[in-house]
This record gives C-alpha cells, sequence and structure tokens, in this order.
C-alpha cells in the first residue's frame, strides 16, 4: 500500500498534466452527448407540434363542412320577409308589387351579407389547409365557393338584372329564370338542385379527406 502511494507522490507532476486534459474530453464528450440528446427532442417536438397544428386544421376543416348545411339552409330559405327587402330602393315607375318580387331575391342577398363571416372563414382558412395538405383540399372548397357564387348571381340577376316583367316572354327566358331561382330557393329545383349537390358533395368528400388526416396523424 505504502508503495503504491509513494508511486503516485513520485509520479503526481506527470498525472497533474494528463488530467487537465482528460476532464476537457470528458466534458467534450458529455456535451455532445447532451447536444446530440437536445436535437432529437427538440425534433420530436417540432414533429409533435407539427401533427397538432395538422389535427387542429383538419378539426377546423370539418367543422366548416357541417355549418355550411346550416348557413346555406338560413340564406336558401323560400321563405322572404318584408323586413328583409326595407332598405332596398323603389325604382322609378315600379310598382309596389314589382318591388315585392324583386324583394325576395334581395332578402338573399342580405342573407349572405349577413353570414358573410362565414364565407370570410373559408378565405382565412384556405390557406392554411393548402399548406398543410397540399392542393387537393384547396378543390374540394372550390365546391362551396361555386355553390355560393350560383346563388348570389342568381340573386343579383332576379334583383337588378332581369326585369320584374319579361319584355318578350319566351320559353327561353321563362326556363332561365326557373334556373336562377332554382340556385336562389332550396328545394326549388327538385332532386336537380345544383346548389345542393355542390354542398353535399363538398361535404362528404371534405368529411372523408380531412378524417383520414386526423385518423393518421393520431395514430
Amino acid at each position: 500500500m505504502h508503495q503504491v502511494h509513494d508511486w503516485f507522490l513520485a509520479h503526481y507532476e506527470v498525472l497533474k498534466d494528463f488530467a487537465g486534459p482528460v476532464v476537457s474530453l470528458l466534458g467534450i464528450v458529455a456535451a455532445s452527448v447532451a447536444a446530440i440528446c437536445g436535437f432529437k427532442s427538440f425534433d420530436r417536438w417540432k414533429r409533435e407540434q407539427l401533427e397538432e397544428r395538422r389535427i387542429d386544421v383538419a378539426l377546423e376543416g370539418l367543422a366548416i363542412a357541417r355549418e355550411s348545411k346550416y348557413v346555406f339552409a338560413r340564406i336558401r330559405n323560400p321563405n322572404g320577409f318584408e323586413g328583409e327587402w326595407r332598405s332596398m330602393q323603389l325604382r322609378d315607375g315600379e310598382s309596389e308589387s314589382d318591388r315585392g318580387r324583386r324583394g325576395s331575391s334581395y332578402a338573399t342577398l342580405v342573407r349572405l351579407q349577413t353570414d358573410q363571416d362565414f364565407f370570410d372563414r373559408v378565405s382565412r382558412f384556405l390557406p392554411k389547409a393548402v399548406a398543410l395538405f397540399g392542393d387537393a383540399v384547396e378543390g374540394l372548397f372550390e365546391r362551396l365557393e361555386f355553390a355560393e357564387s350560383l346563388v348570389r348571381d342568381a340573386a343579383v340577376q332576379l334583383t337588378y338584372q332581369l326585369p320584374v316583367q319579361p319584355e318578350k316572354p319566351s320559353k327561353e327566358d321563362f326556363d332561365h329564370r326557373m334556373q336562377l331561382r332554382s340556385y336562389l330557393w332550396a328545394g326549388f329545383g327538385g332532386e336537380s338542385d345544383g346548389v345542393e349537390i355542390e354542398l353535399q358533395t363538398f361535404r362528404s368528400e371534405t368529411e372523408v379527406f380531412l378524417r383520414k388526416i386526423i385518423k393518421r396523424e393520431s395514430e
């Protein structure tokens, strides 16, 4: 035992010179291991954050798809109320009866304005969804936008562009007005309701697409 002690004392200066570098090397190795573990943890955290973000946006899209059913039910309600077109100006020489006929389509424009927040949310949602899910989701929401444009264009034509009484009645004019009214009011077109067909396809395809994403990200 004394021999070991004497050996360490004899070689102390040499061992001291090696101790510093060895401790430094061990420190570097420990720091490197900690950094690698830290990077892996950070990458895992980033993946988890992205997965959560994708789920949140997918849920938002499902909520919009479901809400569209109720929004368009209000907008396309065939029952109009005089209060909805009270602010519509009377045209020169227009009878109250003709104004009332225009008012029923004007009411749809009022409802579209009332629900403008919904369409604004769709506009804000799409860039996020496309960034996360690709162009496929944009194609799905084009059906919703197309349905809205059909309703809006029909309301504008019947309210402002077409005369209440056609100047030259014809089957072509009659069919055109009937087509516009089928876009304007739910159920007016029967089974060939073009707006409702677009909306149903939008809702069903969007639900399938987004639920697959939620299921995949949750696994």
